[in-house]
């Protein structure tokens, strides 16, 4: 079953596909070579001119999905639904610098991944991926289930009553 997470970026330089991939492969994730789709060298899904693609790690296993929504109504919608979720937590009082991060925000990286078929080695890939881009692009992850995290991965807000 799908979930997602969300890193919600405050930067206006685009994240690049590349910059992702690279970050894939130069970590050393997976035995094998990772297959992209679109691949990696078609060039309309390719720079800062990107909206998703996916990540195929090993053949047995549901791919990875890569999102990126900058500027645009999709965006306001998501940083809309994640603004919610933090006023309906009860805590949104004192979680009003979450909040103006949020609204501040220029692009989203949603990752759909299906947690039940994730491979521990692609966990760290998420997570170490998770906490690049939240750092590089002053980020805020969004767990929903979970909470909101740094670019640690320290927990700003949970949102467990």
């Amino acid at each position: 079953m799908s979930y997602f997470l969300y890193i919600f970026c405050r930067s206006q330089s685009p994240i690049n596909r590349q910059e992702i991939t690279e970050f894939i492969e130069e970590g050393v994730y997976f035995d094998e070579d990772p297959r992209y789709e679109p691949p990696a060298q078609f060039g309309e899904n390719q720079g800062d001119n990107w909206d998703s693609f996916k990540l195929y790690y090993q053949d047995n296993k549901k791919p990875v999905t890569f999102y990126r929504n900058a500027q645009d109504e999709s965006l306001r919608n998501q940083i809309e639904d994640a603004v919610d979720d933090v006023e309906m937590s009860g805590k949104a009082s004192k979680e009003q610098s979450l909040i103006r991060h949020l609204e501040a925000c220029q692009q989203v990286i949603t990752v759909e991944i299906d947690r039940s078929d994730l491979t521990e080695d692609t966990w760290d890939l998420i997570n170490n991926l998770e906490r690049y881009l939240a750092k590089e692009y002053g980020g805020v992850i969004y767990a929903p289930d979970d909470g909101f995290y740094d670019h640690n991965l320290r927990l700003i807000l949970s949102l467990h009553k």
